[in-house]
């Protein structure tokens, strides 16, 4: 996605959530508001995690080591950034739900880490 559009995105989304949490209280709003809350913030995270995946693979693929490793880093495809940023932004969804339910602990956050790590090596694997 283009980073002028993707940037737009994520702010249209930032201050739509902001305007929703200011004016409005869970209890009062109902089921559906917060669910298209946690729909904003994880289409924010997803831009974010796109963002940053694009730029740390570029990175990898302009300054990587060639000479370290026999096989140089390939340029990932928009659509294998986009699965693997779509896995990595449900991770801050799971522990914000996971906290509005009861609490994160130690063994909760890795259960999510797992998730997304296992996640992530489905879409290797793809």
């Amino acid at each position: 996605m283009n980073i002028r559009i993707s940037g737009i995105i994520l702010i249209v989304c930032v201050l739509i959530a902001g305007i929703i949490l200011q004016q409005t209280s869970p209890v009062t709003s109902g089921p559906i508001v917060v669910l298209f809350l946690f729909l904003i913030f994880y289409v924010a995270s997803l831009i974010i995690a796109s963002n940053l995946i694009n730029v740390i693979n570029f990175a990898l693929v302009k300054y990587g080591g060639d000479k370290v490793r026999k096989k140089p880093f390939v340029r990932l495809s928009s659509l294998k950034i986009y699965y693997y940023s779509s896995v990595i932004a449900l991770a801050p969804i799971l522990l914000l739900g996971l906290q509005s339910v009861g609490g994160v602990g130690f063994y909760e956050f890795f259960l999510v880490l797992a998730f997304v790590l296992i996640g992530c090596l489905y879409v290797s694997r793809q």
